[in-house]
């Protein structure tokens, strides 16, 4: 029976928040009366208000006058003492509320722990999933069984408060309501309940609470800062996480016990390798047993698993068991098991069955993250508006970034008596959720990775272990019968998955791991338990930790921490962002130090310029992969323009902080920001991140105030980067085409890639700063891997060429502007500005499939079009005093011109321009229906796989062309062979600003036809390609093939075996046959009418449920003439049925003359 007691707030109805009254455990109560401590008059609202206001009043609190004359006859209690009126305090009874929980670890096992407590200092606690020991323990830690009659709670809870930690904030919250409300009857948690909580972002707990549910980063900075001995237990839920913070506990607990020896520890998990956290105890000297619950309490396995394409489960009674034909045609339409990107289709296809073949339960998806999530919501949504039965159907995304109070809504909302839930790995634990029948598992989990070697971090999607994936099977079959559907093999699971987890730990830089131990007191160099996937690379990571915190003067030589080193505490910055605002608040640059930390990388040390500058999330510029060539094309050339007078990313962020901070002064930055493609939200919230940093590091600062950008520190904080980040000095280097870097005294050779979107003009041989870096997939030395990119590169000296107020002209002549030249015998120059450039059309090109869309899937729609007016172009290049250079395109001169960018010249900006006469070329190209063109550069990248191509005519006038309209291949490779080539296009038709869409995709098909009708003569031909890409997973080779005209073929060779023998680049001879059956697919949403203009002698043409096209090989426009769809539709099928239509085999690898390494017959 729970017992509280509630009386009036005594500043009841003062404040708005006020909560009434006072609520008081019994518990509470009895401990506060043996301590002699008196009870609250106020609610915790008030009482907080009360504090705050009796320390803004800075008088004593009772106003005594200490005259020694009168000390003697002065009556101590009568003056000092205050009457607290004896209030009307009611006693609530309530009876523990179990109903409906399946709580299966006993008082006989809570009794047996007991025993295991009182004998030794930690106890390893192995219970199954779903047999209530998150709850069920911390209710009994709190409160002893009626029947037992030993006094070990008693007085462990007279020792210290117990404190229960987990790995979720959410949970942190919602186990203590469970165990206050259901279990030990009290009205909820709280700070004057037996049981309080705490997380980053909401608290209700006090000293007076007997237990606290906090997350373990809570209770690893209490541990660090020496609170440990106000516990007399600590219970490690959900050990088997082995999140950085688990670890940090752990470690900081195999030292720290022996000190306290009335201490206790129950380490907690379903999963969990008891041999090896038992001996990294004992190892210490610390008395540690096991409470093995899994060998009585069985997980109960009440759920059936379905692997990939297995048949019917005995004694299954489910959907896909009863049917034998709807199994059958359920598999026919799914192959392999899907990668990340096709998880939406396969997804919402299970749940679409499930929903339309059951009657009830609801239905948890396991999936990798936020755009993966909100595209299967889109795609199950989708289906089920048109359904009657099926429409009112929650689907509700779950993954962390919603927030706690979201996320937890989001698991308890249940209207009907179906929904669905995709979520992340979060709901792999404490969660019960009864409701649910049908897990469907992915198999896959995004997991953080840091590499030592080049200082990257990186979220890759991997297979998770089997340990994990058990978790997830345990969501259902509690509390009746459950249905797991795996998008995997049984085989898969067995060979593919790693057993348990690769703890945090080994995965992450330690730095601020090894600061927190030092901080506790512990000089040795922590052990962790268990052991790292690479011993060696986990090995540099620990030299390269200590290397980090004793050269910043974190640890003196003896390994003790220094001053400075508590002071990172204090200040709760990384110990190298903390250096960096030191030294520049010594040096008189700490705005512009605190404005590049806050442009270069998120709170949570995610990048935005460099190789993330286009992140949706993140980057600081914007571009969207789906948008056509030709706006491609105009957004290229602003960003290119923000960059003039840029040598570097440091140039770069603070160029465009200054920028948006002078419009955010006159409100006009949300026009500035759609003019130059600046991600607004992010630059927002970058400066909200610069406030939150001063508010941090200058708490104790008198002056708070923020001045502005002063451009000349810039030179000062290059030298305090070479300072701070000495270890990063890296070299430039070519290889492959491509730019490199390489870290200055290392013996590894090259670390990373400097992509194009790294700003600066780098050159062989350049030494420069890595600030930030990350990994992307990549090309180099003939494999597609993932590989650093640079994010921040900062110059070591700065070049004449440095920022400076000149270096803004961009933002005063807009490019595209139409403009008169002025000779003056010598040089040209602007004249005046004649009209603003012509609008901007943000169009959107043809739809992108979702694994090149992943990354950007949540990105909103740009405004479709972007306008300057005449006279602010006018206006703007009248704010300019000095007179603005320009130099020619090309040989041809006008007194009329058009900017189309800038350049560097001698230190000083000019205007690149061109004569005005793009009209008459376009006229040209109209008539003639063809144009010659030269490639200039194919722009293909990790941000965007689709990528564009800029081309110029014979006139000089830049055109943009579509990179599928080159090729039928999304190529990396192998387009960029054509840079530099001269090429005659065809024209499809005329954009709405009446720019030509060229195309050689004619002159593809042709080439086809002949080697077609060559085949069908001769049944093989055998030609010279290259390989472009290799699919490890699917086994398919890409190849090229490039004739004389510029025309690319392309090819797909699936090769069962010896994968890895092959490099792109690779010159290769293959042998290229007809496909004898089969047909191509296209996903299409077709109305009932295009169904039946659909030729009529093919079979099995369009499946409605599945929105497939089925069409046969080898198509021609002729043959699609009657079909009433868009012509771009019509495009892709003859593309499709021409790409599949041929087999391809590689024979050998052709050995360049002179060279016969690498030879090898297939």
């Amino acid at each position: 029976m729970g017992k509280e007691y509630k009386y009036k707030c005594k500043d009841f109805g003062k404040y708005k928040d006020c909560e009434g009254e006072v609520v008081i455990s019994a518990k509470v109560y009895k401990l506060m009366a043996e301590r002699g401590e008196s009870l609250p008059e106020r609610c915790p609202n008030c009482k907080e208000k009360h504090r705050t206001g009796k320390r803004e009043t800075r008088q004593a609190y009772f106003n005594v006058d200490l005259v020694m004359d009168e000390v003697l006859s002065f009556n101590y209690c009568a003056a000092a003492f205050t009457a607290h009126n004896e209030r009307n305090r009611q006693e609530v009874l309530r009876k523990p509320d179990l109903a409906g929980m399946k709580i299966r670890i006993t008082d006989k096992h809570i009794k047996e722990l007991y025993e295991k407590l009182d004998k030794h200092q930690v106890v390893i606690l192995a219970s199954p999933t779903g047999t209530g020991k998150s709850v069920y323990v911390l209710a009994r830690l709190l409160e002893a069984p009626e029947n037992y009659d030993s006094e070990f709670v008693e007085t462990l809870i007279r020792q210290g408060q117990l404190s229960q930690t987990q790995p979720l904030a959410e949970a942190t919250k919602r186990i203590p309501d469970t165990v206050s409300k259901r279990l030990i009857a009290e009205s909820g948690p709280g700070t004057m309940a037996t049981v309080g909580f705490r997380h980053s972002g909401e608290e209700a707990y006090s000293q007076h609470n007997i237990g606290i549910v906090v997350t373990d980063g809570s209770l690893k900075n209490w541990m660090r800062d020496g609170h440990l001995g106000q516990y007399s237990l600590i219970m490690v839920d959900e050990a088997h996480k082995r999140s950085v913070n688990i670890d940090s506990l752990l470690t900081l607990l195999q030292y720290k016990l022996p000190l306290y020896p009335h201490l206790k520890v129950i380490i907690a998990s379903a999963t969990i390798n008891i041999e090896q956290f038992q001996k990294a105890f004992e190892n210490k000297g610390i008395s540690t047993d096991v409470l093995d619950l899994s060998l009585t309490l069985k997980e109960q396995i009440n759920y059936h698993v379905h692997y990939w394409k297995d048949g019917a489960i005995e004694k299954c009674d489910c959907w896909l068991c009863r049917d034998g034909q709807l199994r059958e045609n359920f598999w026919k339409k799914k192959n392999m098991p899907p990668e990340e990107d096709k998880l939406p289709e396969i997804v919402s296809s299970f749940v679409m069955e499930i929903l339309k073949n059951t009657e009830q339960g609801g239905i948890l998806a396991f999936l990798t993250g936020e755009a993966v999530i909100e595209r299967t919501s889109d795609l199950i949504k989708e289906r089920i508006k048109n359904d009657p039965q099926l429409r009112n159907i929650p689907v509700l995304p779950i993954y962390s970034r919603l927030g706690s109070e979201k996320v937890s809504w989001s698991f308890e909302h249940n209207p009907e008596n179906k929904r669905v839930l995709l979520t992340t790995d979060i709901a792999e634990t404490s969660h019960t959720l009864d409701d649910i029948l049908y897990v469907i598992e992915s198999g896959y989990i995004k997991q953080y990775q840091w590499d030592p070697q080049d200082m990257t971090s990186s979220l890759p999607t991997i297979r998770h272990s089997q340990a994990g994936c058990l978790q997830r099977f345990g969501r259902v079959g509690r509390t009746q019968k459950g249905y797991v559907y795996c998008l995997y093999s049984n085989a898969e699971f067995k060979n593919q998955f790693k057993i348990q987890t690769t703890p945090e730990i080994f995965r992450s830089p330690v730095d601020d791991t090894f600061l927190t131990v030092k901080a506790a007191g512990i000089t040795e160099t922590p052990s962790f338990i268990g052991a790292p996937d690479d011993r060696i690379k986990f090995n540099m990571e620990m030299k390269r930790s200590l290397s980090s915190i004793s050269d910043g003067g974190y640890v003196d030589k003896t390994g003790n921490i220094t001053d400075e080193g508590l002071d990172i505490f204090r200040v709760p910055l990384a110990p190298q962002k903390k250096a960096l605002l030191d030294l520049a608040d010594e040096q008189g640059c700490l705005v512009e130090m605190m404005t590049f930390l806050s442009m270069r990388e998120t709170g949570k040390n995610d990048a935005r310029t460099g190789a993330e500058i286009f992140n949706l999330n993140n980057g600081l510029l914007v571009w969207d992969k789906r948008w056509t060539a030709e706006t491609k094309m105009h957004v290229w050339r602003i960003h290119q323009a923000l960059r003039l007078g840029c040598v570097d990313d440091l140039d770069f962020v603070i160029k465009l902080a200054v920028c948006y901070l002078e419009v955010n002064q006159s409100g006009k930055e949300e026009q500035w920001a759609l003019q130059n493609f600046v991600n607004l939200p992010v630059l927002e919230s970058v400066f909200e991140s610069q406030k939150e940093l001063a508010e941090i590091f200058l708490a104790k600062a008198e002056d708070r105030g923020m001045r502005e950008i002063n451009l000349i520190m810039i030179s000062k904080m290059r030298l305090i980067l070479a300072n701070i980040f000495n270890g990063c000095k890296v070299r430039v280097k070519t290889r492959e085409n491509k730019l490199v870097y390489e870290l200055v005294g290392a013996e590894d050779g090259v670390c990373g890639i400097i992509p194009e979107l790294c700003v600066g003009d780098w050159r062989e041989g350049d030494e420069a700063l890595l600030i930030t870096a990350t990994k992307k997939r990549n090309i180099l030395d003939g494999q597609q891997k993932p590989i650093s990119h640079a994010c921040a590169l900062v110059k070591l000296q700065s070049s004449p060429s440095a920022l400076r107020k000149n270096s803004f002209l961009d933002q005063k002549i807009f490019i595209g502007s139409e403009i008169s030249v002025v000779d003056d015998g010598k040089n040209f120059f602007i004249g005046k500005v004649l009209y603003a450039p012509p609008q901007i059309n943000v169009n959107y090109g043809k739809k992108l499939d979702f694994a090149m869309l992943m990354d950007d899937y949540l990105r909103k729609d740009y405004q479709p079009s972007v306008t300057l007016s005449d006279e602010e172009a006018k206006i703007k290049f009248s704010e300019i005093s000095e007179p603005v250079r320009c130099i020619w395109q090309d040989e041809r001169k006008s007194p009329k011109a058009k900017l189309t960018g800038w350049v560097m010249k001698d230190g000083s900006p000019c205007a690149v321009v061109a004569p005005a006469d793009e009209r008459r070329v376009i006229q040209k190209i109209k008539q003639e229906n063809r144009v010659k063109v030269k490639i200039v550069k194919v722009f293909k990248g990790p941000e965007d796989e689709k990528g564009w191509v800029l081309a110029q005519t014979e006139e000089s006038v830049d055109l943009s062309v579509e990179t599928s309209d080159l090729c039928f291949s999304f190529l990396s490779y192998g387009l960029k062979q054509l840079e530099g080539r001269w090429l005659e296009l065809s024209v499809k038709r005329f954009t709405m600003s009446g720019s030509p869409v060229l195309s050689n995709i004619s002159r593809i098909v042709s080439e086809l036809q002949s080697i077609k009708q060559k085949v069908d003569q001769e049944k093989t031909v055998e030609l010279e390609a290259m390989i472009d890409r290799i699919d490890i997973n699917r086994k398919i080779i890409i190849v090229f093939v490039i004739d004389d005209n510029g025309t690319i073929l392309t090819f797909s060779a699936w090769e069962r075996s010896m994968l890895e023998k092959f490099k792109i680049g690779d010159k290769v001879l293959v042998r290229i046959s007809l496909r004898d059956e089969g047909q191509c697919y296209d996903y299409q949403d077709l109305e009932d009418y295009q169904i039946e203009s659909l030729p009529k002698d093919w079979a099995n043409k369009y499946d409605k449920e599945d929105r497939r096209l089925a069409f046969p090989y080898f198509l021609d426009e002729g043959k699609l003439k009657d079909f009433e769809v868009e012509e771009s539709v019509k495009e892709r099928m003859i593309k499709k049925s021409w790409d599949f239509g041929f087999n391809a085999r590689i024979l050998h690898v052709v050995v360049e003359k002179g060279n016969t390494d690498g030879a090898s017959e297939v």
